[in-house]
């Protein structure tokens, strides 16, 4: 994977195996499928027909998506009693400082998605498990979701906190993340992240 490295156009076939092995992952929005493979060198065409095949065959269906996310949010609502009251009793605010942001995850290893993709024509989703020491320093060990196999060697990396965002340069590797609004809980972290400066989505990440 290189930083500067130009995007190659992908195949229709291309391009529908990479719809499918995301949707096989977990389910997409057409919006967030197709922004996915246009980033991936999709044309615009293609997406159009991979998108009614998804459809036709029942793999992409916005409406259950939508009652899916619903859902989600009903039962995140059945706990807002609950948090509202320890925001009272302790002053907790959902906007952490840096410090208690850089005690919570310094020196463990957090997994989940930071945008990575295998580099060879599948495109692959890689799971980043990123090890973030005291000195600044980390790496992060890209696998595979389907298997859990390593994808190459870990990632150096440097990493700080600022102004609630965490900061993660892969030097001239990869292109840097960001992952803004940070929010950590119960061996949880999640955020809004960004590659290079480019929105990618909200996204979770586990402490292992």
């Amino acid at each position: 994977m290189r930083y500067n490295r130009e995007k190659k156009e992908l195949t229709f076939d291309e391009a529908k195996d990479k719809a499918l092995r995301l949707l096989e992952f977990r389910s997409h929005s057409e919006r967030e499928l197709s922004d996915k493979l246009k980033r991936a060198g999709a044309k615009e065409e293609d997406i159009d027909e991979i998108l009614e095949f998804c459809r036709n065959y029942g793999f992409l269906d916005d409406r259950k998506y939508a009652i899916a996310k619903a859902k989600d949010l009903k039962n995140l609502k059945k706990y807002v009693g609950v948090l509202m009251l320890l925001f009272l009793l302790v002053g907790f605010t959902s906007c952490e400082d840096d410090e208690t942001i850089f005690d919570r995850i310094v020196g463990r290893t957090w997994i989940g998605d930071l945008g990575f993709e295998s580099d060879d024509r599948y495109h692959d989703p890689l799971e980043s498990g990123i090890y973030l020491g005291a000195d600044g320093f980390g790496e992060d060990q890209l696998c595979y979701y389907d298997n859990g196999d390593y994808y190459g060697k870990p990632l150096r990396l440097q990493w700080s906190v600022g102004n609630g965002t965490l900061y993660i340069d892969y030097g001239n590797v990869a292109p840097p993340r960001e992952l803004r609004n940070v929010y950590v809980s119960h061996g949880r972290m999640t955020g809004t992240l960004y590659i290079n400066g480019f929105y990618y989505g909200d996204v979770e990440l586990y402490m292992q």
